[in-house]
């Protein structure tokens, strides 16, 4: 049987890798807090025997390497060369924990090397998905566009608990900063796109988990190397546990691989200020909403940064911006005060932060039911009220009804026709915004146009935690926002 060309196998197996997605993110929402996390799910086996049907029916004379059932192994035919490496479910435990970046990661090796790659990670941008593919006859896409190659963000994507380990992860990729993410899979896949300069895994990882990501990687020009700094093979009769591996150029990758060597003191766990966990029950299954108030959250944060450097405003659009900013300005730590504040406490009398503006108005307005905030909201300051009224209109416009406002109402003419963010920035600044109203427009406009619209090299600034090279006990960070704000959203928002 002649073999078949690897596109035509991405088209055949995008719509059974997209359901199988499917499948996935409902088990993801119908789990309930109190499970017991034990790194195995029904839904792996499921997706494995899905997956495996469909290879087997377009490939019957390919091997097969199986995760959860060892009664689907087979080698290659005869004069065979090639064998499919599957991971159902990369990062089960995170997947089990209520984290977005588990995936179903496809990869078909061919004398050693994967010439097919497939990460879809079924629950991340908000539960919309991300869905990574590349083979040897096609080029790399993400999410159906080809993957435009710019400079890297200057960020080294790692373990999903990095952020209880801080000082150590920092200690290991300094002068980068760090981000997590769950699933080596998908932080491989988030290289290959460029979110990052390199990716790292020092769990043990298996051929299973890499190989879909491994793929992905090619398709970008990248490698990926083991803890001597060789680049990773397959071989269908040795399936490896790796110690360590890095995705990215070997010239990003030789100074962490050289300190990787070093016996470094292992930190214990410690839960830093800016660490926020998901909780299961407190999922938001509707990605349109999540999407559009995690766009107002990382908007305002945003505009915090160009508030603090407002050269800033002059390179929206190039990826050097994410080389010059990072820590929360103090806007932006005090809106993360009041929004962690709602999960210690919900709905408190008085919020940590009580400035005008988006510092209070953001939180309650995500955080209590509709009636709740509008009658808190009727307590405020004439500023206070009639920026509620304009974002709760925009973000809810069957519970909040538009009020005619002379600053807002330039302030929307202002941006108007905006095709993006970063346009709508531009916009605001032709028109001479450069004080607290930039907080009022980026907010806007990341509610208009969604999280997952922002650019990456800004979000990457706001998402990745620095090298301590200050010495300060105050820094904040928000290395997650998304699951901040769904946190918040679960408090009763979404039933007002």
């Amino acid at each position: 049987m002649s073999q078949i060309a690897c596109k035509e196998l991405l088209e055949a197996l995008r719509p059974v890798v997209t359901d199988c997605g499917a499948r996935a993110l409902k088990a993801f929402y119908a789990q309930q807090l109190g499970q017991t996390v034990s790194g195995k799910a029904a839904i792996d086996e499921d997706i494995e025997t899905r997956l495996h049907a469909v290879v087997t029916k377009l490939t019957p004379t390919y091997g097969f390497l199986a995760e959860e059932c060892p009664a689907f192994h087979r080698p290659p035919a005869a004069s065979e060369t090639r064998y499919w490496l599957i991971d159902p479910n990369d990062g089960t435990r995170p997947f089990q924990q209520g984290y977005r970046g588990p995936s179903v990661s496809i990869a078909l090796i061919e004398d050693g090397l994967p010439i097919l790659g497939i990460v879809y990670a079924y629950a991340a941008r908000c539960g919309q998905g991300d869905y990574f593919e590349w083979s040897d006859d096609t080029a790399l896409r993400r999410n159906g566009l080809y993957v435009q190659w710019q400079q890297a963000c200057p960020v080294a994507l790692v373990s999903n608990n990095a952020e209880l380990r801080h000082d150590g992860y920092q200690q290991r990729v300094t002068p980068l900063r760090y981000q997590p993410a769950p699933g080596i899979a998908y932080r491989l896949a988030l290289l290959a796109a460029g979110r990052g300069l390199i990716a790292l895994s020092l769990g043990r990882p298996r051929d299973l988990d890499i190989a879909g990501g491994h793929a992905l990687l090619i398709g970008a020009g990248l490698e990926l190397y083991d803890a001597n700094g060789q680049p990773v093979r397959y071989t269908y009769d040795q399936s490896r546990i790796q110690s360590t591996v890095i995705g990215g150029s070997l010239r990003d990758c030789q100074p962490i691989l050289n300190r990787l060597t070093k016996d470094y003191v292992k930190t214990s766990a410690v839960r830093p200020p800016w660490y926020v966990a998901p909780k299961l029950g407190e999922t938001v299954q509707n990605y349109e909403v999540l999407d559009r108030l995690s766009g107002a959250v990382v908007g305002c944060l945003i505009a915090d940064s160009l508030m603090q450097n407002t050269a800033l405003l002059d390179c929206l659009d190039q990826t050097s911006w994410a080389h010059d900013v990072g820590q929360l300005g103090q806007v932006g730590g005090h809106l993360v005060s009041n929004l962690t504040a709602l999960l210690d406490k919900p709905a408190p009398e008085e919020l940590p932060h009580t400035n005008p503006g988006v510092i209070s108005m953001l939180p309650r307005l995500l955080g209590t039911p509709h009636s709740e905030f509008a009658a808190w909201l009727s307590t405020q300051d004439t500023e206070v009220q009639q920026f509620g009224h304009w974002l709760g209109h925009l973000l809810y416009p069957q519970s909040f009804e538009r009020k005619e406002n002379e600053i807002f109402d330039e302030l929307e003419s202002a941006v108007n026709g905006a095709v993006s963010f970063v346009d709508g920035l531009g916009l605001a600044q032709e028109h001479g915004v450069s004080d607290r109203r930039l907080l009022w427009i980026a907010t806007y406009l990341g509610a208009n146009f969604g999280r997952n619209a922002l650019p990456e090299s800004m979000v990457a600034c706001l998402e990745t935690c620095r090298p301590n090279t200050i010495d300060s006990t105050d820094r904040i960070y928000l290395t997650r926002p998304d699951i901040l704000v769904e946190r918040v959203l679960a408090l009763g928002a979404l039933h007002g």
